[in-house]
């Protein structure tokens, strides 16, 4: 089942993604909440190659998607790597509404 679940997950973040950039015209300035996400998981996560956070919630800072490719990751469960990502914005996570999380080892 986590099969099944994984590729329709990664399916609605890469919709979600394109929205977003639809919603700009693919030119994003990011946001104060957006940039310090970005910050907190480039430097608590080791060999960081990809970092994007995007606020979903029409600027609002109720919903994000997060994608981070990092060497770290290597030999890591999904389910590790989540919870990575998670312990790092752990904080940010109080004020949201959701959070969609997409990682690979780099």
């Amino acid at each position: 089942m986590l099969r099944l679940a994984t590729p329709l997950r990664s399916g609605l973040l890469s919709s979600a993604i394109r929205r977003h950039s639809a919603c700009c015209g693919g030119e994003h300035k990011m946001s104060e909440a957006e940039l310090k996400m970005s910050k907190l998981l480039t430097e608590g996560i080791d060999g960081c190659t990809r970092v994007e956070v995007h606020d979903v919630s029409n600027g609002c800072g109720s919903m994000f998607d997060v994608v981070v490719e990092a060497a770290g990751f290597k030999g890591k469960s999904k389910v590790a790597q989540h919870k990575q990502v998670t312990s790092i914005l752990r904080e940010q996570i109080k004020d949201m509404h959701g959070l969609t999380i997409k990682t690979k080892a780099a």
